[in-house]
């Protein structure tokens, strides 16, 4: 066992032992005595009366200081520089120096032993007893036999305690390798790696200066936060001061200022002697883009599978889809479903008329037209099966349905494309049946569509280019209920002003504020209604803008009290679902103002002021082009 380059026995006694002799070497060396008695020769030339009271206190003497400092002072001339050496401090070597000095060969001129007092008859200090030094070495022998016993019987008094200095550097050596290999993995990782201490960095490898732009001496002392995107602090700083072993993704800053996407893992370590935090940053940039990129694709694939490849319409597929949705949808709400299916008019004659290429592009015609008429949201057009065409009209009523209906059947007649084989018109017509229901248990999406067909089959034996209708509903007003339903807003014809793009935002917002109750009702989830929110106030604006610029064009005198009254209820409205989404106000007090103070008071009460100078308006336009 090494310890600062000195061997330490092992054993209790002998550990003893050693540090006995250590010091009897220190205290009895020869050597080390003659090293002392030539430094006090030196100072005894230098400063006598203090040497003089070291030899009185230190040496047996028959004469008193005094003589001592006669004596001395009487010696110091006759001695030579060549006689210095150990032992002239003491006073029987001075006695001896002065009698040798007198020899001839060594006294200086004029030297006369007169008034020496170191003579036969006046005796100088005696030296030691060595007795004494006889007897101080038999108490030491007696000392160390006693301690050896001691060690013996209790060896626990002798033990020396863990956390030593040896133990120190054992464990410091056991570490040494540890932290190498640490180092290693450190320098060479694909990753930044970073050791914080409460969120400030006070190490980290080339990798992470690389990947932020900022220079090792940058980093360090940094806070971690530095290297985050704002809007992702607070995640982090939750995060930060733990040890998060599952990595999670966030967004980063570099120094440029440029941001990249990144994930951060890590875990508390030792390092240094303390317990610190390290994570790893990698650069996930590429990863993400090949994660979106995927997401899209999956997102076009899932288009295509719902998607007619044909037309771009909604396919068979999609068709059933929704309408089962919408069916369980208005079974819940109690409000009215209308479905149109229509079907192009002696098709077979036009294919071997004109080809199976001209007949897919007058099929994708037709289908444009169809999807021209049905602007809603919440409307969708589908292809139902070869020439067949279908729509779905959520929350319209009877009246509504045939109008769009109708505008579909004129819509297609006017495209004009060439027919020889219709024995109808010499253009390409369409039949439609339209049916408004009232959902309930006891009639599925089949029932609907069989009824549908019916219609479609009846305008079909009734002439063709017509369209055929049925009510199955009985409608509600905007604010009623039935029993068994809940309270929702239904569409009236009533509410229509006469301008085609107002009056279909208006049945939009209708829509939206019913899917936005329905989401409530139905325990959404808070993230599920605020989309329905933020989606519907962005429609208000959007139809706000609208309304202001069709007003506009058309010289609606009360053009400026009605756009001040959109911006205060826009300005009212995004402070509401700013508090909302802080956390401060209830989906209550949302729906309360978006659905009644603006969809149904102000839509149904302050627009009636335009509605009759729209229609007037409308009216003129039409005569003019009739």
């Amino acid at each position: 066992m090494v310890t600062a380059g000195i061997i330490a026995p092992t054993s209790v006694s002998y550990r003893c032992a050693y540090c006995f002799l250590m010091l009897l070497c220190i205290h009895f060396c020869p050597l080390a005595a003659a090293a002392s008695d030539t430094l006090r020769l030196q100072l005894t030339q230098q400063h006598p009366e203090e040497q003089l009271q070291r030899i009185s206190s230190q040496h047996t003497q028959r004469h008193s200081t005094e003589h001592l400092r006669i004596d001395a002072r009487q010696m110091a001339p006759s001695l030579l520089a060549s006689l210095a050496g150990p032992g002239y401090t003491s006073p029987g070597r001075w006695r001896y120096d002065a009698e040798a000095n007198a020899t001839p060969d060594l006294k200086k001129p004029g030297f006369t032993r007169a008034g020496f007092p170191s003579d036969p008859d006046h005796p100088g200090p005696q030296a030691k007893d060595p007795r004494g030094f006889y007897s101080g070495l038999a108490a030491a022998l007696t000392l160390l036999i006693v301690t050896c016993l001691v060690a013996k019987l209790y060896p626990k008094l002798f033990q020396l305690p863990r956390g030593t200095i040896t133990d120190h550097l054992h464990n410091k050596d056991a570490l040494r390798p540890s932290e190498e290999r640490f180092k290693a993995f450190y320098d060479i990782s694909s990753g930044g790696i970073f050791i914080h201490d409460n969120g400030i960095i006070i190490d980290c490898n080339q990798r992470l200066s690389d990947l932020t732009g900022y220079a090792f001496e940058e980093l360090v002392g940094m806070e971690v936060l530095v290297l985050i995107s704002a809007e992702w602090h607070e995640r982090v700083q939750q995060k930060i001061m733990h040890g998060f072993e599952q990595a999670y993704d966030v967004e980063g800053i570099r120094k440029n200022g440029s941001r990249y996407q990144l994930s951060l893992r890590g875990s508390s370590i030792t390092y240094k002697g303390r317990t610190v935090k390290a994570a790893e940053l990698q650069d996930i940039t590429e990863r993400k883009q090949a994660e979106n990129a995927l997401a899209e694709l999956n997102r076009n694939l899932e288009a295509l599978s719902i998607t007619d490849g044909l037309t771009g319409i909604a396919n068979r597929r999609q068709f059933d889809v929704i309408l089962g949705r919408e069916h369980a949808r208005h079974k819940r709400s109690g409000a009215p479903l209308s479905l149109i299916l229509l079907d192009i008019d002696f098709f077979k004659a036009f294919n071997d008329r004109y080809g199976h290429v001209k007949g897919d592009e007058c099929l994708r015609l037709v289908a444009q037209a169809i999807a021209g008429c049905t602007v809603r949201p919440a409307d969708l057009p589908a292809r139902y099966g070869g020439e067949e065409f279908a729509c779905i009209l959520p929350e319209t009523e009877h009246t509504g349905a045939k109008q769009i209906a109708e505008k579909i059947r004129r819509t297609i007649h006017s495209l004009a494309i060439p027919h020889t084989g219709s024995s109808v018109a010499d253009v390409v017509t369409v039949s439609l049946g339209v049916v408004t229901v009232h959902c309930n248990e006891d009639e599925s999406p089949i029932d609907v569509i069989t009824q549908v067909d019916e219609l479609l089959y009846r305008a079909k034996s009734n002439g063709r280019n017509r369209a055929e209708s049925a009510d199955r509903y009985d409608g509600l007003s905007a604010s009623g209920t039935t029993e068994g339903h809940l309270v929702h807003l239904a569409w009236k014809d009533t509410f229509c002003c006469g301008n085609h793009h107002i009056d279909t935002q208006h049945q939009a917002l209708f829509h939206t504020s019913n899917e936005l109750l329905e989401a409530t009702l139905s325990a959404s989830t808070t993230a599920e209604i605020s989309v329905i929110i933020y989606r519907l106030f962005a429609d208000i604006s959007t139809h706000f803008h609208d309304e202001e610029a069709i007003l506009e064009a058309a010289g609606f005198p009360g053009l400026s009290h009605h756009r001040e009254e959109h911006a205060a209820l826009l300005s009212k409205g995004q402070a509401l679902v700013q508090e909302f989404d802080a956390g401060s106000l209830t989906f209550g007090d949302v729906f309360q103002y978006l659905v009644h103070d603006v969809v149904v008071i102000h839509l149904l009460g302050k627009d009636l002021d335009f509605f009759s100078y729209v229609r007037t308006v409308a009216e003129s336009q039409a005569e003019i082009s009739s």
